[in-house]
């Protein structure tokens, strides 16, 4: 019975361990980025639009699953044009130096969720979106690759 009662509380403890994030609510996205999408992928599924900011521009993300069912990142403007594509970084390695500097200056200790990878269209430079936990609190932080902070905001 003893035993019984430590596996409860183990999985209670596994459970309550489990980090989720969360991301801002959903949009509509507009019948013009949705034909965008479809020309380009005709097989596109799932489609979610989020509002964000990236290169001091107002633009719509929409992911979606290709045919394939491989998850795409694209980032529109407000005329429902493609500006440029978010990537899934692997790793952190793949953050400017500069950029991490940014992150642990900000957040000493934190335990990566995932980040994503913006190119700029109109030429160098990059931006990262990282969603991250630090003191049990989860964050989303966008940051260029000179390591300044754009925008830090609580998810939870």
């Amino acid at each position: 019975m003893r035993h019984l009662i430590y596996l409860s509380l183990a999985a209670a403890f596994s459970a309550a361990a489990v980090t989720v994030y969360a991301e801002p609510p959903s949009i509509t996205v507009p019948d013009n980025v949705v034909a965008n999408i479809m020309k380009r992928h005709p097989g596109a599924g799932n489609l979610r639009g989020i509002n964000e900011t990236h290169f001091g521009q107002p633009l719509l993300e929409v992911s979606f699953k290709d045919q394939e069912g491989v998850e795409i990142l694209e980032l529109f403007n407000a005329k429902g044009h493609l500006v440029t594509n978010e990537y899934k970084v692997a790793n952190l390695g793949e953050v400017s130096p500069e950029a991490m500097a940014a992150l642990k200056q900000a957040f000493p200790e934190f335990e990566l969720q995932h980040a994503e990878l913006i190119g700029n269209p109109n030429g160098a430079g990059q931006e990262y979106e990282v969603y991250l936990r630090a003191n049990g609190v989860n964050w989303r932080v966008a940051l260029n690759d000179k390591g300044i902070l754009l925008d830090k905001r609580q998810t939870d």
